[in-house]
């Protein structure tokens, strides 16, 4: 009997050990762990970091001074100068919308790309084309059609169709539809600058040539800015100038680029 209360406090001893040496590697356990768990969210946070740098290096906009847009924009006309001032010193983009037939696509999107490029992504460009009339177009498209008015477009480059009007539509009216554009635009943007472009110069042109000729004596006559890239192509009598489109009238890629050059030259002073 004198030995079971001496078993009895050995047995206690053990125990408490047991538990003593449980809760120190119990507790060693979760230091590690928790260690771990440190090192695995600076990982993480990390690789977080690395993979949203390249984003913001490339969508910030460059902040042209009004020096800058002075320099770049020597050549503008006064009006669509003013307006592109106007938006960079109030942190807005410019909208600008070119709008015309299917010819002048390439030359426009090439101009958009170097716009975007050279005035820092400040001008956005949207282009909208229509092969037809330009009374079609204005019957049709003008309001209806593929072109979000809403978007409120600083700057409308206008194509007037004269060479699908060629025999189609006279001369008056083409100049009325001109007018019916140049209006609904001021009425989404009240200081809207306006712009013409001529289509491509043709082979030959004949009575093509009067059209043209009276499109840009309207225009200056209105006092609408009139960018005429025909100087960047040969002569209409000379058969160099097959070379600057295929059989469909469409131009090939020295039309295009003849083309775009000009509005490109007209946007950007070198």
């Amino acid at each position: 009997m004198k030995t079971q209360p001496i078993f009895i406090i050995i047995l206690s001893v053990v125990c408490v050990g047991i538990l003593w040496f449980s809760a120190s590697t119990w507790q060693e356990k979760i230091r590690n762990a928790g260690g771990t768990s440190t090192q695995q969210d600076e990982v993480i946070q990390k690789t977080i970091v690395e993979n949203e740098t390249p984003v913001k290096k490339t969508s910030p906009v460059k902040k042209l001074s009004v020096d800058d847009l002075q320099k770049i924009g020597a050549s503008l006309d006064d009006k669509t100068l003013e307006v592109i001032s106007t938006r960079a010193e109030a942190g807005e983009h410019v909208q600008m919308l070119i709008v015309g037939s299917g010819a002048l696509a390439d030359a426009a999107d090439r101009f958009a790309s170097v716009i975007s490029d050279t005035y820092g992504g400040l001008i956005g460009v949207d282009v909208a084309t229509f092969d037809m009339t330009s009374a079609r177009f204005v019957e049709e498209e003008l309001e209806n059609g593929g072109i979000d008015w809403q978007a409120g477009y600083d700057i409308v480059l206008y194509e007037p169709f004269t060479l699908h009007n060629n025999g189609k539509v006279v001369i008056e009216n083409e100049h009325r539809h001109l007018l019916a554009v140049k209006e609904l635009a001021e009425s989404t943007v009240e200081d809207v600058s306006f712009l013409v472009t001529p289509p491509q110069p043709i082979y030959r042109a004949g009575y093509y040539l009067t059209q043209i000729r009276a499109l840009e004596k309207y225009t200056t006559t209105r006092g609408i800015p009139y960018i005429n890239h025909w100087s960047n192509w040969p002569d209409t009598g000379s058969e160099d100038l097959l070379t600057y489109m295929d059989e469909a009238r469409t131009p090939t890629e020295s039309g295009m680029l003849a083309w775009s050059d000009a509005l490109i030259d007209y946007f950007v002073s070198e």
